[in-house]
């Protein structure tokens, strides 16, 4: 398996989660490529009563809706944060973990706006008398959505939290260079901890709770495109694939010997997680080839 992630630029450099890349050219040059697929196109092999071949597919998928689900103008994703006297921040999410790893992205992405370690970071989600409403895990809109929802939240937290630390050392927000466990007013040696920066924040609120929202930009609105009227997606995925099978010309049995993969998914924030998925996509694909069947009755 190989990720073809295109998006070069370190992720704290992204003013949100985007897939806005189209790594499908580049995906199916690299399975023609590993699989030797233009010398061995329409040049079965025979070896022991075994008859060899190629397929290959190519695919996008939807990563969340292009247009407004509740045109009220509710959000379509909300994080609570809340940050409490012994450093910890929870992250509070109505979006279900249904394998897909959502939760523990969302966690990922508040440490890396807040620079600080997994460690300081836990998650509640889906307990409807603590977390906010969340539209669901389908339409694969959950990174997407809730964690643009998340990296604004975790903006947020950082701007309190720097702002606690100007009014500490008596400067201005823009001269403080934070760094998560510490922070220092640029040019001196003055520095705080984080335990001190969270002491300065809840000072006289005590336990804070800042929001993040996301919804669908306007720009992705107005498509012109086919299925744009039902909102089909702000942003595509794309994946290519070649498949070795072998066939038992007596018995008929099918087993598939060797599956090359490609996969542009835009930033890869967990690459073991991206290519868990890869991989699982690829059972799921190969059992429904080999094990499910449609009967159709006159």
């Amino acid at each position: 398996v190989r990720r073809a992630n295109l998006i070069d630029a370190p992720y704290r450099t992204l003013n949100d989660l985007q897939v806005n890349s189209c790594g499908l050219p580049a995906c199916l040059d690299w399975v023609e490529q590993a699989s030797g697929w233009a010398a061995r196109r329409g040049k079965p092999t025979k070896d022991a009563g075994l008859r060899r071949g190629l397929g290959l597919a190519c695919s996008h998928y939807v990563s969340g809706s292009a247009k407004p689900v509740h045109w009220s103008g509710e959000p379509h994703a909300v994080i609570n944060l809340k940050l409490d006297f012994d450093g910890g921040i929870t992250i509070f999410t109505g979006a279900s973990d249904i394998g897909q790893g959502s939760s523990t992205l969302l966690t990922q992405v508040v440490a890396e706006v807040l620079m600080l370690p997994l460690a300081r970071i836990r998650v509640v989600a889906t307990d409807s008398a603590l977390t906010p409403k969340d539209n669901g895990s389908y339409s694969s809109r959950v990174s997407f959505m809730v964690g643009n929802a998340a990296l604004r939240a975790a903006e947020e937290l950082k701007r309190v939290l720097v702002a606690a630390a100007a009014r500490k050392l008596e400067v201005t927000p823009d001269e403080i260079d934070w760094a998560g466990e510490c922070c220092a007013v640029v040019g001196t040696d003055k520095t705080l901890n984080f335990a001190q920066v969270v002491e300065a924040a809840l000072v006289d609120s005590g336990t804070l709770t800042v929001k993040g929202v996301w919804s669908t930009p306007k720009e992705t609105q107005g498509g012109k495109f086919r299925g744009a009227a039902v909102g089909s997606t702000a942003g595509f995925s794309y994946a290519a694939q070649v498949v070795e099978v072998s066939v038992d010309e007596d018995t008929g049995v099918v087993k598939v010997e060797k599956v090359w993969v490609a996969h542009d998914c835009g930033f890869a924030i967990n690459p073991l997680a991206v290519e868990g998925q890869v991989q699982g996509a690829v059972w799921m694909g190969m059992g429904q080839a080999l094990s499910e069947e449609t009967q159709h009755h006159e």
